[in-house]
C-alpha cells in the first residue's frame, strides 16, 4: 500500500524487505521460502495489480547480497533479479532461482549500475 502511495508522486520507490535475509541467517528453508511468497503476494502482485495506473512502470526485485541456507552468512555470489516493465525484454522464462538466473547469462558486475538498466529498460 505504501508503495502504490508513493507511486502517485515519485518516480522511483525502493522497499527493503529483511525477512529472507534473516531466515537464510537462521538456516531455514521454510521461513525462506515462505518470506518470498509473502513479498510475492504482499508487495509484488498488488504493484503488478496496479501497473495500469502508473505509466511507464518497471519493477526490479532483488536481494541485497546472497543468503545460502547451508551457509547461513553473506556470499560473493551475484544475486539474482527479476525485472519487469516497458522496454524490458522478456528473458529466459524459467521459474525465479538462482540456478538459472545463473544460467540465463545476464550478470551486472557492478552492482550499483543496476539502477541505470532500470531507468533505461535495457539490461543487455
Amino acid at each position: 500500500q505504501y508503495a502504490l502511495k508513493a507511486l502517485e508522486t515519485h518516480d522511483i520507490v525502493l522497499i527493503h524487505i529483511e525477512a529472507p535475509d534473516e531466515a537464510g541467517h537462521e538456516g531455514n528453508v521454510h521461513e525462506k521460502v515462505l518470506a518470498i511468497e509473502q513479498v510475492d503476494s504482499k508487495i509484488i502482485g498488488p504493484i503488478l495489480a496496479a501497473k495500469n495506473k502508473f505509466k511507464g512502470l518497471r519493477i526490479l526485485v532483488l536481494p541485497d547480497h546472497y543468503t545460502p541456507i547451508v551457509k547461513r552468512t553473506h556470499t560473493p555470489e551475484s544475486v539474482p533479479f527479476p525485472a519487469y516493465g516497458m522496454g524490458i525484454e522478456k528473458g529466459i522464462g524459467l521459474p525465479y532461482t538462482e540456478a538459472n538466473a545463473h544460467a540465463s547469462g545476464l550478470h551486472i558486475k557492478d552492482g550499483h549500475r543496476l539502477i541505470e538498466h532500470l531507468i533505461s529498460g535495457s539490461f543487455q
